[in-house]
């Protein structure tokens, strides 16, 4: 048998595994570095979203036909129609509350018009302001508003019995002064209003106490604005507006959230009845939010209307002089 003589070579001894220098800081830097690079993208986006939403022309794209809007106002201003519907927003119901908000110049601006007004109605004669939403829904409530007081409104937005409430307690309610008579009422009123509540899933809580400075959720929030039998609807529209001041008063100390702002925003869009598209509308919202102290004024004005039976008859020209000076000057 042959056998190989020569010398075999020795296999050489493997080589020693180089240790792996330990990454792990670096890579927890550069994992913290891209974190925070994605937060400055989404908070430079968030900037640029609010900067456009604010110099955003609202109107651009929405607007309501025939409602007589007339041409002859300054600018500066987007005037919206605040509509609240007693029951829910189908046009057999008067609309409760009636508040024009001007948006503009760094400023709020709340009128609300009293239901019993004496107007002209286009198509159905005279009758109570009221009167016009239960006949022509929104787009004749603002067509008679302007006709009588010279407006140029085109937008509304508008909220019914249960909607109300979802947008108070998506700012998690709202503080505001509360008399002893005024808690009677409320209470009284979430009373007559519980079982449609209850339905939807609510649940009812009375008001306990009376003061300065009082938390109301949403349900007894809409039981205050309610109020009818204090102060007539003088004091009442008092209220609507002191309710939706401290509701925007809330929703400014939250904006800067970016969970509570999303609720907010979402609830507003879910809820309200608009002719605003969803742009216009955040649009707007963002300029109320970054507005100053808020004013009020209520028409028709003291010593500018009569009374006749239960219609209030205005003073056409001295009032709509007054709201031109309230808005513009």
């Amino acid at each position: 048998m042959y056998y190989d003589e020569r010398p075999r070579r020795a296999k050489p001894a493997p080589k020693a595994e180089k240790k792996a220098p330990d990454d792990a800081p670096r890579k927890k830097r550069g994992c913290l570095f891209r974190l925070f690079s994605l937060f400055l993208k989404l908070a430079l986006l968030a900037a640029v979203l609010v900067g456009l939403l604010i110099v955003y022309p609202a109107g651009l794209f929405s607007g309501a036909r025939d409602v007589s809007a007339s041409g002859n106002l300054p600018g500066g201003y987007v005037n919206i129609l605040l509509l609240g519907v007693d029951v829910d927003a189908n046009y057999t119901h008067r609309s409760d509350s009636i508040i024009i908000a001007s948006i503009g110049s760094g400023e709020i601006k709340l009128t609300s018009l009293l239901r019993d007004t004496l107007v002209d109605i286009p198509g159905y004669g005279q009758g109570k302001l009221n009167s016009a939403y239960a006949y022509g829904g929104p787009e004749l409530m603002m067509r008679t508003i302007n006709e009588a007081y010279e407006m140029n409104i085109t937008h509304y937005a508008t909220v019914d019995y249960f909607a109300f409430p979802p947008l108070i307690d998506a700012v998690g309610g709202i503080d505001i002064p509360v008399t002893e008579a005024e808690l009677y009422e409320v209470n009284r009123n979430i009373t007559q209003c519980w079982k449609g509540f209850q339905d939807r899933g609510y649940t009812i809580i009375p008001l306990e106490s009376w003061g300065e400075s009082v938390h109301l959720d949403g349900i007894q929030s809409l039981a205050y604005a309610r109020i009818r039998k204090i102060g007539y609807d003088y004091a009442r529209t008092s209220r609507q507006r002191t309710v939706l001041n401290a509701f925007l008063n809330k929703a400014k100390s939250q904006m800067y959230n970016p969970i509570k702002a999303y609720s907010l925003a979402k609830t507003a869009l879910s809820e309200l009845t608009t002719n605003l598209n969803a742009v216009d509308l955040l649009s707007l919202g963002v300029k109320a939010l970054l507005s100053g102290d808020m004013q009020q004024l209520r028409l028709p004005a003291d010593h500018a209307f009569t009374e006749d039976g239960s219609y209030l008859v205005p003073d056409w020209e001295k009032n709509r002089q007054i709201l031109k000076e309230f808005i513009y000057e």
